[in-house]
C-alpha cells in the first residue's frame, strides 16, 4: 500500500473518529433533551394538578359566596318584609294599648272593668314584644337602649324553653341576686341568649339529651384579664354563662363559630346565623363573648355586658312617677293615621299640654309656619304617605333650625336613625309606646336634652 493509500485511510479514519464524536455529543444532547422534557412534563403535569386544584378550590369559594349571597338576599328581604309588616303592626298595637291605659286610668281601682283593661293593654304589650323578637330575628331591629336587669331577660328565655326545648334536656338556672343592671336593648339580648340556648340543644340532641345551665354573675375585669374573649377593656360586667352538656368542639371550629352562614350541622335545618346575630347584638352593646369547649365535653359561652355606673341612676322613672306630673306647652302631632294622632291628643292634653295635629308632611310644615312661636315641639311619624317624615323634619329644619322633634314610627333602621340624628332629631319614640314612655320623651325633649 502506498503511502497515498495510507494518507487516505488516516483521513478517513479521522473523519469516522469526528463523526462519532458528533454522534456522541448528539446522543448526549439528545439525551440532556430528554431529560429536559421529562423534567418538563413533570412540571407541566405538576402545574395542571395545582390548577386544578385552585380551579376547584376557586369554585368552591365562588360557590360558597354565591350560596352566602343568596342567603343575605333572602334576610335582606325577610327584614324587608318584616319592617313593613311591624310599622303596620304596631300602629294598631299603638290605638290598642293606648286607649287600654287610657281607659284603666277612668275605672275604679281595682274593679273588674280596670282588670279587663288591663288585660288588654298587656296583650298589646307582650304582641309588640313579640314583634320586636320577629324583627331581631330577622336581623331588621334597631338598637333600643334602655336599663335592663338581665336576670329578667333569662326568665323570659327560659319560659319560651320550657314550651319548646326537648324533654330530654333539663334546664337549670343560676342568677345572682346582685346582678348589676346594664344599659342595652332586652328584646336584643333575649335574642342573643336564646340564639346560644338554641346552639346549645342542636349540640346536645345527638348525645340523645343532657343539661342546659344559664347562670348570671357580676365580674370586674382589669388589662390583666385581656386574654378573656380577646376584650380591650377593664371595668365591672354583668356575665351571662350558658354551658351545655353536648358534643362540643374542636379549636377550628370555635375559630369560625361566629363567622355569618358557618354551620357544622345540617344546612337544611337552619341559615348558620344564630352565633353570628349573637356576636353583632353583644358587641353592639360594648360587650364580648368567651367561648371554652371540648370535644365530647360541651361547651360554655360567657356574654360579658358592661355594667352601669351607678345602678340606682340606671333605675327607670317608673309610670306612677310619670303620672303624677302635669306638663305645659303647645306640641304638633304630625301623623297619618286618625288613630295615632287622638291617641296623643287625647294623653297629652290630659297631662296638661295643647295640641294640634296633621295628617301628612305637607300640613305638618304648614300649620308649624302659622304657629310657630307657639308650637314647642313636634310628635313626628315617621313613614307617611306624599312627604316622607325625613323630608318633612328638613322643610321644619329649613324653617327654624332649633325646632324640637321627636320622631315616632312603628318601625325604622338603624341607618335611618342615624341619618335622622344627623339631620338633629331629639329623639326617636318606639310604636306602639305606654302612656308613661310618651310623657317621658315629651319632657325630655322640651326639657333640652336631646338623645344620643
Amino acid at each position: 500500500m502506498g503511502h497515498e493509500s495510507m494518507d487516505e485511510l488516516q483521513g478517513t479514519l479521522l473523519e469516522l473518529e469526528e463523526q462519532v464524536k458528533l454522534l456522541v455529543k448528539t446522543e448526549m444532547r439528545l439525551r440532556r433533551t430528554q431529560a429536559e422534557l421529562l423534567a418538563a412534563k413533570e412540571t407541566i403535569e405538576e402545574y395542571s394538578r395545582t390548577l386544578e386544584e385552585k380551579v376547584e378550590e376557586r369554585t368552591a369559594e365562588l360557590r360558597h359566596a354565591y350560596e352566602q349571597l343568596n342567603q343575605a338576599s333572602k334576610m335582606a328581604a325577610i327584614g324587608t318584609l318584616s319592617g313593613g309588616i311591624a310599622h303596620d303592626f304596631n300602629n294598631l298595637l299603638s290605638a290598642i294599648l293606648g286607649n287600654a291605659e287610657l281607659l284603666t286610668l277612668d275605672l275604679p281601682p281595682h274593679s273588674e272593668q280596670e282588670r279587663l283593661a288591663e288585660t288588654i293593654a298587656s296583650a298589646a304589650r307582650r304582641g309588640s314584644e313579640l314583634t320586636a323578637r320577629l324583627l331581631s330575628f330577622a336581623g331588621a331591629a334597631p338598637l333600643s337602649a334602655r336599663s335592663v336587669n338581665l336576670n329578667n331577660t333569662i326568665q323570659e328565655v327560659v319560659s319560651l324553653l320550657g314550651h319548646t326545648i326537648e324533654k330530654t334536656i333539663a334546664v337549670e338556672v343560676a342568677l345572682a341576686s346582685d346582678l348589676a343592671i346594664v344599659h342595652g336593648d332586652p328584646i336584643q339580648i333575649y335574642q342573643a341568649v336564646l340564639n346560644i340556648c338554641i346552639n346549645a340543644k342542636e349540640a346536645m340532641l345527638p348525645r340523645g339529651g343532657g343539661t342546659l345551665r344559664i347562670e348570671t354573675h357580676n365580674r370586674e375585669l382589669s388589662s390583666d384579664d385581656g386574654h378573656i374573649g380577646g376584650h380591650a377593656r377593664s371595668g365591672r360586667f354583668a356575665v351571662i354563662s350558658i354551658s351545655d352538656t353536648g358534643i362540643g368542639m374542636d379549636d377550628e371550629t370555635i375559630e369560625r363559630i361566629f363567622d355569618p352562614f358557618f354551620t357544622t350541622g345540617d344546612r337544611s335545618m337552619g341559615k348558620g346565623l344564630g352565633l353570628s346575630i349573637t356576636y353583632r347584638i353583644v358587641t353592639s352593646h360594648d360587650g364580648f363573648i368567651s367561648v371554652s369547649s371540648k370535644e365530647g365535653r360541651g361547651t360554655c359561652f360567657n356574654i360579658y355586658l358592661p355594667a352601669c355606673e351607678d345602678d340606682a341612676a340606671a333605675r327607670p322613672v317608673s309610670e306612677e312617677e310619670e303620672l303624677a306630673v302635669s306638663g305645659e306647652g303647645t306640641i304638633l302631632i304630625a301623623d297619618d293615621l286618625a288613630d295615632i294622632r287622638n291617641l296623643a291628643t287625647s294623653i297629652l292634653e290630659r297631662f296638661g299640654y295643647r295640641t294640634l295635629t296633621a295628617e301628612d308632611g305637607k300640613e305638618t310644615v304648614e300649620i308649624y309656619e302659622q304657629h310657630r312661636d307657639e308650637i314647642a315641639m313636634v310628635v313626628l311619624d315617621l313613614i307617611m304617605p306624599g312627604w316622607s317624615g325625613e323630608k318633612t323634619l328638613e322643610a321644619l329644619k329649613s324653617i327654624n333650625p332649633e325646632i324640637k322633634v321627636l320622631i315616632s314610627s312603628g318601625y325604622s333602621t338603624e341607618s335611618a336613625n342615624e341619618k335622622l340624628l344627623a339631620l338633629g332629631i331629639d329623639g326617636f319614640l318606639q310604636k306602639p309606646f305606654t302612656i308613661a314612655e310618651l310623657l317621658a320623651e315629651v319632657r325630655r325633649v322640651l326639657s333640652g336634652n336631646r338623645a344620643e
